[in-house]
This record gives C-alpha cells, sequence and structure tokens, in this order.
C-alpha cells in the first residue's frame, strides 16, 4: 500500500476521489472551475493542504476541522519539515518531537471521533526497551 496522508485516505474512502488520479470532471460541478489550475497531464494535482482545503469545500467534517486547527497544523508540520527526520537538517528534540506529535494526533483523533471513527493510534515502545 502507498503511503497516503489522512485527508487522501478520507477523499479516496468517502468520496471515491484517488489523490494523484482525479479528472476534473469528476468533482462536483461548482469545484470544476476552482481547481482548474491544479491540473495536469488531465489530472486534479493536490498538495496536503489542497487536499484539506477539497474536503472542506466538500463539507466534509475533516475539511472544517482542519480549518478550525489550521494555524497549529502548519506550525507542527513546519517543525516536522524541517527536522532532520523530514526534509530538513536540524534535529526535532524530545520537546518538539511531543508537541509536533500532540498537535497532529489530536487533530486526527478529534477529526475521527467527528464522524464517529474510532481510532487507536499505537505509539512504538520508547525508553522503556532500551
Amino acid at each position: 500500500m502507498e503511503n497516503q496522508d489522512f485527508a487522501q485516505i478520507r477523499l479516496e474512502k468517502e468520496y471515491e476521489y484517488k489523490t494523484g488520479e482525479i479528472k476534473r470532471e469528476q468533482l462536483l460541478e461548482h469545484l470544476q472551475e476552482a481547481y482548474k489550475k491544479h491540473i495536469r497531464d488531465d489530472k486534479l494535482m493536490l498538495g496536503l493542504r489542497d487536499d484539506y482545503e477539497l474536503l472542506l469545500k466538500l463539507g466534509d467534517p475533516f475539511g472544517k476541522k482542519y480549518k478550525e486547527k489550521e494555524g497549529n497544523i502548519l506550525n507542527a508540520l513546519n517543525k516536522r519539515n524541517s527536522s532532520i527526520g523530514a526534509h530538513g537538517k536540524n534535529p526535532l528534540g524530545e520537546e518538539k518531537y511531543h508537541l509536533v506529535k500532540n498537535k497532529l494526533t489530536g487533530f486526527i483523533l478529534e477529526s475521527a471521533n467527528d464522524v464517529g471513527l474510532d481510532m487507536e493510534i499505537e505509539q512504538m515502545p520508547g525508553r522503556e526497551i532500551l
């Protein structure tokens, strides 16, 4: 299975929109014009934020929750993305790691709860195994 983010999974499961394979004409008519600039090779190309914006425009609870928490989520993602574990060169450090983890996990769990999904996110063992 390919690596998918939370919004991509929601788009596929709830709306049958498989990211990277969505054709403009598959979108609801009122969204086709708005996403015209995202068409490449006859397919809709969306980034992570675009996926959540599409969910918001579809009236989806995940999109609404994203908009509500957008500042916190983007702050956490920026910290993660600048870390050595993602795209950057800086170590994240334990405190920032927990901040990022808690913000993103909280968002996912709240969003899932809003649509009646019961999710448990297993945490890998920590220092106790050392």
